[in-house]
């Protein structure tokens, strides 16, 4: 195969195969909630996650906080500014084990961190345990990459230093498989002009 013709065929891989992104915002619904809530991805895939609250070993209700600015995300009911705070034994953990084999580049940011708030993610395999594998430590309020690891079921968020929110998490994939759902539009156009390319160029391949 000659370097022109690779390069063609790699063109078209790149235009039928979709990427799917999923992002969950957790200062959604608002107000107090549940020991629980479930939060649907908004995207193509609409993955499922399932937040639970606790201080120390007890169940504590959820708050999702919608305030503008930095003060969105997801917190606790009844404590100082609704949020996780360092020290108490407050924390939050997130169910993933839906997503599973489904996605990748899996990326969470926290809310109300500023100096000197600081928090970090853990890893889980039982309900209402921390967990000691930390995953990740920050202060900032930034998208971070993490990898999710399938031995554990949960994520466990927590304050080390002043308070903070649980603010949002994304994840994307991309396949390459005969099974993977029908392109995106702009994919479909992309292969358009792809072809159209090809056509032209076989042409002059064929005709020199």
């Amino acid at each position: 195969m000659t370097k022109s013709v690779f390069r063609f065929s790699t063109l078209i891989t790149l235009a039928i195969a979709p990427v799917f992104a999923d992002t969950w915002d957790f200062s959604s619904p608002h107000g107090s909630l549940g020991n629980s809530q479930t939060y649907t991805g908004t995207g193509t895939l609409g993955l499922v996650v399932t937040a639970y609250g606790f201080n120390g070993s007890s169940p504590r209700h959820l708050f999702g906080k919608d305030e503008g600015g930095d003060e969105n995300g997801l917190g606790l009911v009844d404590t100082f500014d609704n949020e996780l705070n360092a020290g108490t034994g407050q924390f939050i953990q997130l169910d993933v084990s839906k997503l599973f084999g489904q996605v990748t580049n899996v990326e969470v940011e926290m809310g109300s961190s500023t100096h000197p708030d600081a928090w970090e993610i853990l890893e889980s395999n039982s309900l209402g345990t921390v967990g000691t594998h930390v995953v990740l430590t920050g202060s900032n309020e930034s998208l971070d990459s993490i990898t999710l690891d399938s031995n554990y079921k949960y994520l466990t968020f927590e304050a080390t230093d002043g308070n903070v929110l649980l603010d949002s998490m994304q994840a994307t994939e991309t396949r390459h498989s005969d099974t993977a759902p029908v392109p995106e539009p702009t994919s479909i156009v992309l292969l358009g002009t792809v072809l159209a390319f090809g056509g032209k160029f076989l042409q002059r391949r064929l005709a020199a």
